[in-house]
């Protein structure tokens, strides 16, 4: 017997990606998530919110 589960995300993703104009090549990129999709005004307060989280990390330290 097979069973079959499903599951809904409420959640989305932000991802950022900086591309060289020249070279049209990626030079960055940041990810932030949680981000309600259930309602508009949650995530119009959230985006600013994870932006900063996101932008925390660059410019990228050099190694």
């Amino acid at each position: 017997m097979n069973r079959t589960w499903t599951s809904n995300y409420n959640e989305g993703a932000l991802i950022v990606d900086l591309i060289d104009a020249k070279t049209n090549k990626l030079v960055w990129q940041g990810i932030g998530s949680g981000i309600s999709v259930d309602s508009p005004r949650s995530k119009q307060r959230q985006i600013p919110e994870i932006m900063a989280e996101i932008m925390k990390n660059y410019p990228p330290q050099r190694k």
